[in-house]
């Protein structure tokens, strides 16, 4: 859903809804979020020139990342999903996350077909420690796409390559704890 805030208060906010794509649920792990009400403060931000081991981990244990582009109208967050160990970094920090078959309205690729920059977020669901990563974004096509690449990410339709220009991480960014509802 994007939108504007309209109103905003102490009980919540209201968003005018300005465009609405459904989910498709195949590849959302569904998590719990619980509040585990510490008044402490996340340590400060830590930039990354590169990935390190930790920020690697991360990435290699994620099933699930949000990834951030830009069109003319805005900006546009999307979820992106699979088994752990579906996003793959490579030598120079290259991300390659498979494009798995989802709700067919193309938002993200177009808006990275016209602009590359993306924005990657990533979230350490035991820990609440953040991994906001900034990169460009290739689309690799099916038929550009060696039979290797594509066969090591079942499923997945076309790949999308991020060189990664940057990476920010978050210790304890997100006071929540997550429990996996998934059956």
């Amino acid at each position: 859903m994007n939108g504007s805030v309209i109103r905003a208060g102490e009980a919540g906010f209201d968003v005018e809804v300005e465009q609405s794509f459904g989910n498709c649920p195949k590849y959302i792990c569904t998590r719990e979020a619980f509040f585990f009400g510490d008044d402490e403060q996340p340590a400060l931000a830590q930039p990354l020139a590169a990935l390190d081991d930790a920020a690697r981990a991360l990435i290699a244990r994620a099933d699930t990342l949000f990834i951030a582009s830009t069109h003319a109208a805005g900006v546009d967050v999307s979820h992106r999903g699979g088994e752990p160990g579906f996003i793959t970094v490579g030598p120079d920090d290259v991300l390659t996350l498979p494009d798995y078959a989802g709700n067919f309205f193309f938002n993200t690729l177009g808006n990275l077909l016209l602009e590359p920059r993306a924005g990657l977020l990533f979230i350490d669901f035991d820990s609440g420690d953040l991994l906001q990563v900034n990169g460009r974004a290739q689309i690799v096509w099916e038929d550009e796409a060696r039979a290797e690449a594509l066969a090591a990410h079942p499923g997945a339709q076309r790949l999308l390559r991020i060189a990664v220009t940057g990476a920010l991480r978050v210790p304890g960014g997100l006071p929540l704890l997550w429990a996996t509802t998934d059956p």
